[in-house]
């Protein structure tokens, strides 16, 4: 989509700084009464594990999802990628 209006935001990464690159596949995942996950607990859970290693970061949000579901089946893929600056 070459005319979309892409957004440009830089920002100072320091040492400690985690990121998250994430699918809509899990905030939009969507548990047996069809609720979803939502931003706000991935926001959440980032929150609490953001100052672990990436593969906690990851483990953590991948567990949050699989709690959410409670046996659902998933209806999307779910991609995570944890990206941390060294200190």
């Amino acid at each position: 989509m070459k005319s979309f209006p892409y957004a440009l935001h830089e920002e100072e990464l320091h040492p400690g700084d985690t990121i998250l690159l994430l699918t809509d596949g899990l905030p939009e995942q969507k548990d047996a009464a069809g609720e979803m996950f939502d931003y706000a607990r991935v926001r959440s859970a980032l929150a609490e594990a953001g100052g672990r290693p990436t593969g906690e970061i990851i483990s953590r949000l991948a567990g949050d999802a699989e709690a959410w579901l409670a046996g659902a089946s998933l209806d999307d893929d779910i991609t995570l990628l944890v990206i941390k600056k060294k200190v």
